[in-house]
């Protein structure tokens, strides 16, 4: 009898490990080799690129780019960032800048800055500064944007079209907003965007936020202009320049009007659309359990990999986003939407409590199969992530490790995402589900 016992719990583990493949949202896909420990040099680097938060605030980034050579991969042009000092006598800016040539750094529009660039900062000094005092500081440059190790983070060019992702797998600091314009990089700095990209038709640039209009400049060029009101981390300004067929719609949300967008190629858009039939019902379930969208827009842009929750622009992989309405592209898709709750507006403040957010997309992910097919498909998909976490995550992620403070290593691991949908989904069953819901809408 224990014998049998034990087969049959042997064989219940076995399928139902084989009965959901696991994708783990922002990561989609394995890149790059694995990661070893931060260094002490490392991780004082890394304290310091935050701390430079205490003493600038950044307002605005003004992105001003030409996108039009692909076979070449460069790009060029400048980004204004507007900034204001929290300190007295404030007199140098330290921006990161991964790779390409500077061109030249000015202080508003009409002072030459002596400058720095050692490839991955641009500094300069200017006159001193002190709180109340607002200035903008150009920085122009050019050349080919650097990848990051393995192929996940910065500005690409794959499959025709040129696009970014903000979070470099393998970097150090994962935000990989330096990857193609000037900025402070990291978690705690939020500032407004203004994007404007000149491309050669038939292709066009999509950025995050709202499409404000486009200039014929003749010679086949066009200039498209993009503004985000909301303030966003650098990592979450998104870009896609390519030959994009768009779908519009409205969706009548919890506030009124939700408008959504879905870019893809002529050649995929239907099928695109196809899969995309429950993008309306997965807002509802959001915002049911988290409250009202808070965004311009629910925007999808498909890209060679992927994916990342680019704010109104979220980069998905092309496989998944023509592949049908399944189970995959449904948890996919939910996840990077429920991080326009747990990110983009309730942010984390370094890598160590990356759980808070992945955590929650993961687990906004199954609170979407509840609301779309009930609570027994709702149980399977709590259950599945579970076991992905007893049987995994040691083994992945190489011990066990507490969801806050996570080794840098292992900050895009099994414990961060599957763990901490876990966690989540215990808060809920202590609380019960109006508590939850009330402290999971006020945050």
């Amino acid at each position: 009898m224990r014998a049998s016992l034990i087969t049959l719990l042997a064989l219940f583990i076995f399928f139902s490990s084989e009965a959901q493949p696991h994708f783990k949202g922002c990561r989609h896909a394995p890149f790059g080799a694995k990661l070893a420990p931060l260094s002490k040099v490392e991780k004082e680097f890394l304290q310091k690129s935050s701390e430079r938060s205490d003493t600038i605030d950044i307002l605005n980034y003004d992105i001003q780019l030409t996108i039009v050579d692909f076979s070449g991969r460069i790009i060029e042009g400048y980004t204004d960032i507007t900034f204001t000092p929290k300190l007295q006598n404030v007199s140098s800016i330290e921006l990161n800048l991964l790779g390409f040539t500077v061109d030249s750094v000015e202080l508003d529009g009409s002072l030459p800055l002596s400058f720095v660039h050692d490839g991955l900062f641009v500094s300069a000094d200017f006159p001193p500064l002190s709180p109340g005092d607002t200035s903008t500081i150009r920085v122009a440059y050019h050349g080919q944007p650097t990848v990051s190790p393995g192929g996940f983070g910065g500005l690409d060019f794959q499959a025709g079209i040129a696009y970014n992702l903000g979070i470099g797998l393998g970097a150090n600091p994962y935000n990989y907003g330096r990857g193609w314009y000037p900025c402070f990089d990291n978690f705690v700095e939020r500032a407004t965007y203004d994007f404007s990209i000149i491309s050669e038709a038939p292709k066009r640039a999509h950025c995050s936020g709202t499409y404000l209009g486009e200039e014929d400049l003749g010679n086949n060029l066009l200039k498209r202009s993009f503004r985000l009101s909301q303030e966003i981390p650098s990592y979450l300004a998104g870009i896609a320049v390519g030959e994009f067929v768009e779908n519009n719609d409205i969706h009548i949300g919890m506030n009124g009007d939700v408008p959504t967008q879905l870019l893809a190629a002529p050649s995929n858009i239907e099928a695109m659309i196809g899969s995309f039939e429950d993008l309306g019902g997965t807002i509802d379930a959001l915002e049911f359990w988290f409250g009202p969208f808070a965004w311009e827009k629910a925007g999808y842009v498909t890209t060679a990999v992927g994916a990342m929750e680019h704010s109104t622009l979220i980069a998905y992989p092309t496989s998944v986003a023509i592949e049908g309405n399944t189970f995959r592209h449904r948890r996919l898709m939910a996840h990077e939407l429920a991080h326009h709750w747990w990110g983009n507006v309730a942010g984390i403040p370094a890598a160590s409590d990356m759980w808070f957010k992945e955590g929650n997309a993961e687990y906004g992910a199954h609170l979407v199969t509840e609301y779309l097919f009930g609570r027994e498909a709702f149980i399977d998909q709590v259950k599945d992530n579970h076991l992905e976490v007893l049987q995994s995550a040691h083994i992945e992620d190489e011990g066990y490790w507490p969801l806050s403070g996570i080794p840098y290593e292992h900050t895009y691991g099994t414990h961060t995402y599957n763990k901490g949908a876990c966690m989540m989904h215990n808060l809920r069953g202590y609380l019960g589900d109006d508590m939850f819901k009330t402290g999971m809408t006020s945050v």
